[in-house]
């Protein structure tokens, strides 16, 4: 997997779709299980476009999988903080 960050971080296209496939599953899971509403495919949607513009930036690619959690998390609690100020 690292080896993929480390091309994904180049923008290499193919490594990029195999990270979103081997984390999508889990990063959805995760997003559902936090909002509770039909939202959660936009924000997965979102959470992997912040992936793809941040990696470029992540400088220790071990923290790749927190660091793309992380990402989820506060992307979910962002929506949770729109939601309720509706």
């Amino acid at each position: 997997m690292l080896e993929l960050i480390v091309r994904g971080q180049r923008n290499d296209e193919d490594a990029l779709e195999q990270i979103i496939e081997g984390y999508q599953r889990r990063v959805a899971a995760m997003i559902r299980t936090l909002v509770h509403d039909d939202d959660w495919q936009d924000l997965c949607q979102q959470v992997f476009v912040k992936m793809v513009l941040g990696l470029s930036r992540l400088k220790n690619i071990e923290t790749f999988e927190s660091w793309l959690f992380t990402i989820a998390r506060n992307s979910c609690f962002d929506h949770l903080r729109r939601r309720r100020a509706k």
